[in-house]
């Protein structure tokens, strides 16, 4: 009798609790999205070549874990949000591997009658590879910020850009050296800084020619590596190329001129996506980059780095997608080295293919499923790696 009543109430509870969620999710749905709220995401990850090696590749099992907080003030005119997160990521056999990234952004935007003013900041602190040249985790600390006026006229709309990137590594580990002196990775770090007057010329009502003046200066804040001057001419496009068609690209030429470094840089850069929207469930994506970067790479000052990204995107029902991608990016180095026999120019081709599913629960976020391979070779052997991600994600829906 006791046990009968027992289920009796725990049943009772259950449709309680079961008919005050569906209330509770009905009325939250009702409500605005409140102006500060929590964000969470986390991913179980099988990796097929943790530290990237050419020879003895070593998995593992990796689970990150991404708690956060975000702040949205609804504005009418105007927008402003601001987010951190903190990103844990624990690995199942080499424990020492274990990290933690601190990662801030800001975006924000002030609108007027006949100019806006956009502010944007990304911070991270953080030994996660994306993005690094080097394929070990070492500490680095990065931050970008961008503040951009922009003038509305009839036919044109005038702008201009100040940019800084900074970054620093915490790791006092030889890298090689550069002009005869022994490197750490703190010889690394970096101040850029440029200035960009940006003409958009409206050809079309929903179409504007993009043309240019950038210039720049990095600066080696150590004094062990050549410091630079750089200036960019480029003309574009933004807007609708065609109904269905979105695009932001530029390309043109750029003059850097390194302090004490015979291999100064001439010539093509460009940046841009476009994007095709065939119907609401299918889109391609095309992106391409190409411009120089610091290295610490021995003996090079920068390396010369051309990426290509394509996406296509099927949604199987409003809320099952799929998609699947493929990026190329090549890696060339001015200056020749000597390494296992050879004294040539080192270049390195970097493939990532990829495919990923994705399906919107009713009520709590997002389910993603997704593989990865990679695979990169270079004309030195100890550089080639192969590499197999298998990822399934889940983020939060407050």
């Amino acid at each position: 009798m006791k046990i009968r009543n027992l289920a009796t109430c725990l049943i009772s509870m259950c449709f309680l609790l079961i008919s005050t969620s569906q209330a509770n999710a009905q009325a939250n749905a009702e409500k605005e999205k409140a102006w500060i709220y929590p964000t969470f995401s986390t991913i179980q990850e099988y990796d097929s070549n943790v530290f990237l090696d050419s020879e003895n590749p070593n998995d593992d099992w990796v689970t990150t874990v991404v708690p956060g907080i975000a702040l949205e003030p609804k504005l009418v005119d105007h927008k402003l949000k601001i987010n951190y997160k903190a990103k844990y990521e624990f690995f199942g056999k080499y424990h020492k591997q274990n990290n933690v990234s601190h990662i801030g952004q800001l975006d924000s935007t002030l609108n007027f009658t006949n100019w806006k003013m956009d502010l944007n900041d990304f911070y991270i602190k953080s030994s996660d590879r994306s993005g690094a040249e080097i394929t070990s985790r070492i500490p680095r600390t990065m931050n970008n910020a961008d503040l951009k006026l922009t003038h509305f006229f009839n036919k044109m709309d005038l702008g201009i850009k100040y940019v800084n990137r900074f970054e620093t590594y915490h790791s006092d580990d030889a890298i090689g050296s550069y002009q005869g002196k022994s490197l750490t990775y703190r010889d690394l770090k970096t101040d850029d800084h440029s200035g960009e007057l940006e003409f958009a010329l409206k050809l079309w009502p929903k179409t504007s020619l993009l043309v240019s003046e950038r210039i720049g200066s990095l600066n080696y804040l150590t004094g062990n590596k050549s410091d630079s001057r750089y200036y960019d001419t480029l003309v574009g496009l933004k807007g609708a190329l065609t109904g269905k068609s979105i695009a932001e690209f530029k390309i043109g030429y750029r003059h850097q001129n390194y302090e004490d470094y015979g291999e100064d840089y001439k010539g093509l850069i460009a940046l841009g996506t476009i994007l095709e929207s065939f119907n609401d469930r299918n889109t391609l994506q095309f992106s391409f980059q190409r411009e120089t970067n610091p290295t610490n790479y021995t003996d090079n000052a920068y390396y010369l780095s051309t990426f290509l990204f394509t996406e296509y995107v099927h949604g199987f029902t409003k809320r099952f997608r799929g998609k699947t991608n493929v990026s190329y990016q090549l890696n060339e180095y001015p200056t020749a080295t000597a390494e296992e026999g050879k004294n040539i120019n080192r270049a390195d081709q970097l493939w990532i293919l990829g495919a990923g599913l994705s399906y919107e629960l009713v009520k709590w976020g997002t389910v993603n499923l997704d593989y990865t391979y990679g695979a990169k070779t270079s004309n030195f052997d100890a550089y080639d790696y192969q590499d197999n991600r298998i990822r399934l994600g889940f983020v939060l829906d407050f």
